[in-house]
């Protein structure tokens, strides 16, 4: 459902190195592998393009720490660690995709 809503047109402010090394991280963890390769994903799989910064960091936090599962069943995601300047990395990426 969420992946199949048009994401909302706003320019968030992005640190364009970190956009950079974000991109690199998201290539060399396999986020395409399910979120697809332009990150808008589809009906079973979140949409990573265009979310606000703050929400991607407290999402990829919450995977990072474990409060949150990454995947479910047959969507489970491979564990992948995560620093906190990769969070912030990959966060600005996401959010500059549109």
């Amino acid at each position: 459902f969420l992946a199949a809503q048009t994401a909302p047109s706003v320019a968030y402010q992005v640190d364009s190195a970190r956009t950079s090394l974000g991109q690199i991280k998201a290539s060399e963890s396999g986020c395409g592998n399910c979120h697809l390769a332009d990150r808008n994903a589809t009906s079973a799989v979140p949409r990573l393009a265009g979310q606000a910064v703050g929400y991607s960091i407290a999402q990829l936090q919450a995977f990072a720490t474990g409060k949150r599962i990454h995947g479910v069943g047959s969507n489970a995601a491979p564990a992948i660690s995560l620093k906190s300047s990769d969070i912030e990395d990959l966060a600005n990426y996401f959010a500059q995709l549109k």
